[in-house]
C-alpha cells in the first residue's frame, strides 16, 4: 500500500512538472512572438520617421528661405544735340537723350530666377522679327532677356538719335515683397516714356507658389465659377474708394468693371491693384482694392487662405 502511494506521488509529481514545462514553453512562445511583433512596429514606426524627415526636408528646399540680391543687368544712358544747320522748322526737335535701365534681384534659386526673367521678358516685341526670332531661340533666359532689352535699346538709340522725340526712356526692375510660409511675392515695376506729356508706368506682381515652382494665376486663386461673387466684392470696394453711392460720378461703370489679375497677399486679405486709365484718371495712379479675408473664405482657393 505505501509502496502503490509513494508511486502514485512520483507519478503525480512528474505529470505536473511536464505540465509547468509545457506552460512555460508555451509563455515563451508568446514572448518570442511579442517580441518580434514589437520589433517589427519599431522598424515600421522607424520607416515612418524617416519618411516624414525626408518630406520635411523636401518641404524645406521647395520653400527656400530668400536671401535676395539686388543685380542691374542694364544701365545705359546717352545725351544728344542737333547740328544747328540741320534745323529746319522751329519746332524741330534739337535736344534728345536715351536712358535705359534694367534690374532685377537673384535668389540663388535657378528655377525661381529663371522664372523670374521670363515674366520680364514677357511678350517681346522688336521691328525686326528675325532678330526677335534668333532672341527667342536663346535657351538661357537671363540671356535671352538681356540680349532682348540691348535690342529695346538700340532701336530707341536709333530714335534719339534722329531726334523723333524729346526723349526715350526704359526702366524695368523687379522687387522682392516677402515670403509667407510657401508663397513669394514679388513686383515689377515698369516705365517706358518716348515723347508726349508723359510717360506710362504700371506695376506687375507675381506670386509664387513654391510647392508648385509656378505662378498663382487668378483663377488658381479663386475658380472661374467663383469670380463673378469676387467681381462683386471689388465693385463694393470700388465704392469705397469712391466715397460716394453716386456711381454716375465714378471714372467707369459697373459694366466696364473688371477683376484685376494684378494682386498681393496681404495680412487683411488680397488686394487688387488697377494701372491708371483703367478705373480711375491718370492722375490717381494705380488704384488698389483690397477684399478682406473673411468675404474671400468661401471662394478662394484653401491652399492659399492666410
Amino acid at each position: 500500500m505505501k509502496k502503490s502511494l509513494i508511486t502514485l506521488i512520483i507519478v503525480s509529481t512528474l505529470m505536473l512538472s511536464a505540465c509547468e514545462d509545457k506552460d512555460m514553453q508555451t509563455k515563451l512562445q508568446a514572448a518570442e512572438q511579442t517580441i518580434s511583433q514589437l520589433n517589427a512596429d519599431l522598424e515600421k514606426s522607424q520607416s515612418e520617421l524617416k519618411a516624414i524627415q525626408e518630406g520635411a526636408n523636401k518641404y524645406q528646399t521647395e520653400i527656400p528661405t530668400l536671401n535676395v540680391k539686388p543685380v542691374t543687368l542694364f544701365e545705359k544712358k546717352q545725351e544728344f544735340k542737333r547740328d544747328p544747320k540741320t534745323v529746319k522748322e522751329e519746332y524741330d526737335i534739337t535736344d534728345s537723350y536715351i536712358d535705359y535701365h534694367l534690374s532685377t534681384v537673384e535668389t540663388g534659386y535657378v528655377w525661381l530666377d529663371d522664372l523670374l526673367y521670363n515674366e520680364m521678358i514677357g511678350q517681346p516685341e522688336l521691328e525686326d522679327q528675325q532678330k526677335l526670332q534668333e532672341i527667342n531661340a536663346i535657351s538661357s533666359a537671363k540671356q535671352r532677356l538681356l540680349k532682348l532689352f540691348d535690342s529695346y535699346y538700340q532701336e530707341g538709340l536709333i530714335s534719339s538719335q534722329s531726334f523723333e522725340s524729346i526723349g526715350n526712356e526704359l526702366s524695368i526692375s523687379m522687387n522682392y515683397v516677402g515670403q509667407r510660409q510657401n508663397i513669394l511675392t514679388f513686383y515689377q515695376t515698369t516705365y517706358f516714356f518716348s515723347g508726349g506729356a508723359h510717360g506710362n508706368g504700371w506695376t506687375h506682381y507675381i506670386n509664387i507658389d513654391s510647392n508648385k515652382k509656378s505662378m498663382i494665376s487668378l483663377d488658381d486663386l479663386v475658380a472661374k465659377q467663383h469670380q463673378a461673387k469676387l467681381q462683386e466684392l471689388l465693385w463694393e470696394s470700388y465704392i469705397e474708394h469712391n466715397q460716394t453711392s453716386d456711381e454716375s460720378s465714378f471714372y467707369t461703370n459697373k459694366q466696364d468693371f473688371y477683376v484685376s489679375t494684378e494682386f498681393y497677399f496681404t495680412p487683411e486679405g488680397v488686394s487688387f491693384v488697377y494701372p491708371p486709365y483703367a478705373i480711375g484718371s491718370f492722375a490717381e495712379g494705380e488704384i488698389t482694392l483690397q477684399v478682406y479675408w473673411q468675404q474671400l473664405e468661401d471662394i478662394v482657393n484653401p491652399s492659399y487662405l492666410w
